[in-house]
């Protein structure tokens, strides 16, 4: 089994040697993230919907608001009753979901019971944003995952219903998970909490596993299977970016496998973007899951580019080019030990080892970054490791891919409409190259009126964000 690490110099390990002024940026928006995408599942968010209502007994238990608050309360109400949903039968997960509840709209979707005798539910996943169990689509008799997104509004508005908004917009295409349905529960909504439920159609396992799964012995990857996952891949960047959506986290964990066909999820971290552009928001810099961060959002550059999927999409490929060695080899490429600035410089090494040292025109940073990366150079020798060397079993075309896929300059990287001309590539029969209809615009609406511009938004209280997302969703059944 070949590998790299051996071969590259250990970043300095002395606290003393870090850029002071980079490392508070850093710092800043990693406790960000934090604060926004670490939520444990706690009694306070894990408020439970009450038994069903009608509206005026919802009014009625909404006696303790204030006298300037109930015209809002009459609204949601007048609201609700366009709502596509208006009965809904609740389930509990059980004391190792913290006693959760969701509701599911009464003869629409039916839970799957792991023990019918006990009531257990099956639940497909959890995280930090919500819980996703089994249901049937009793209309279209078919499965389907409902994902409970718990107090969405509260915790992250925008990013919510942005998600929703690309999901709506890439519908139809086959390597884009599909949604079928947006819904709430406005019984427990306009009291207190802000839970969303998503349903989409139900996937198999995710890349992740499907990569753990490939080092067994009796389950080798095959080169050709790699080509039909780089081709769909590379097809589905080639239809977002098409429709100026920049997906901004793709990763093994945010594909999904069904059958021969891959699906892409999770766009919470999506935006839109076409070419070079400024970020304008702090939590829009540092993006994408560590190990697939290209160096322009590790150096935390406020210049965003469609490149960004490209270098995530290289880092995919690499993970699976490791699965052809003997025996198979199942790590990121750019794998990291340390956390914090410590892993900024480990991370930075390893894209030297790979990619060599860079021009200077080539690094795209923010100023501290930029002082930071050049303090960096001037302390390493760190040899470019040859490709060759670290996949002994990929073809000679593999490998000139993934150069293209890694290279410092997103001006430079190779884009996916070229990437699927690529002789690697060239002629696989999961090759689409339509783009999409329109380019994607998002839309708020409050009062109905239309917002485009999100620092209209800025401001926003809970109601207000409960308001646009019923005029939304009204908007979306229609």
């Amino acid at each position: 089994m070949s590998s790299y690490n051996n071969n590259i110099n250990s970043p300095p390990q002395t606290p003393g040697d870090l850029n002071s002024s980079f490392i508070e940026d850093y710092d800043e928006i990693e406790e960000f993230h934090e604060e926004i995408n670490v939520q444990s599942f706690s009694p306070a968010i894990l408020q439970t919907s009450p038994s069903f209502k009608t509206p005026k007994q919802v009014l009625i238990s909404l006696n303790n608001l204030n006298d300037d608050q109930k015209p809002i309360i009459d609204e949601f109400i007048e609201m609700n009753k366009k709502l596509k949903y208006h009965k809904f039968d609740q389930f509990e997960l059980g004391d190792e979901y913290g006693g959760m509840k969701l509701s599911l709209p009464t003869n629409i979707y039916k839970p799957i019971f792991t023990n019918e005798k006990t009531g257990a539910v099956k639940v497909l996943g959890k995280g930090s944003f919500g819980v996703v169990i089994e249901c049937l689509d009793i209309e279209r008799n078919e499965k389907v995952a409902v994902k409970k997104c718990i107090n969405a509004l509260n915790i992250a508005p925008w990013n919510i219903i942005r998600e929703i908004e690309c999901m709506k917009h890439l519908r139809g295409h086959p390597n884009v998970i599909e949604l079928i349905d947006v819904y709430i529960d406005y019984n427990s909504f306009d009291n207190e909490n802000s839970d969303i439920y998503v349903v989409t159609e139900l996937c198999g396992k995710t890349m992740w596993e499907y990569l753990n799964e490939k080092t067994f012995p009796a389950n080798f990857i095959t080169e050709q299977e790699i080509k039909n996952l780089m081709s769909q891949l590379l097809s589905v960047c080639v239809f977002m970016h098409s429709a100026d959506i920049l997906h901004r986290d793709i990763k093994p964990e945010n594909i999904l496998m069904k059958g021969d066909r891959i699906k892409l999820i999770d766009f919470g971290s999506a935006t839109k973007c076409r070419e070079q552009q400024q970020v304008e928001h702090m939590e829009s810099v540092y993006v994408v899951t560590k190990y697939y961060r290209p160096p322009e959002v590790v150096l935390t550059s406020d210049q965003q580019s469609p490149a960004i999927d490209l270098w995530s999409i290289g880092c995919v490929f690499a993970e699976l080019l490791f699965l052809l060695e003997d025996p198979p080899c199942r790590q990121p490429l750019f794998f990291v030990k340390n956390s914090g600035m410590l892993s900024v410089k480990e991370h930075l090494m390893k894209i030297i080892a790979i990619c060599g040292k860079p021009a200077p025109n080539e690094i795209i940073a923010s100023e501290r970054g930029m002082e930071f990366f050049q303090s960096l150079l001037t302390k390493t020798n760190q040899p470019k490791v040859p490709l060759e060397a670290i996949f002994v079993n990929a073809s000679h075309e593999a490998l000139d891919l993934l150069s293209k896929l890694l290279t410092w300059s997103p001006k430079r990287r190779i884009t996916p409409e070229a990437a699927l001309r690529h002789p690697y590539l060239k002629n696989n029969p999961f090759i689409d190259t339509n783009n999409a209809d329109e380019e994607f615009q998002i839309n708020l609406v409050l009062n109905s009126v239309k917002i485009t511009d999100r620092t209209e938004s800025n401001n926003w209280k809970l109601t207000q964000w409960k308001r646009c997302l019923k005029e939304l969703l009204i908007e979306w059944n229609n």
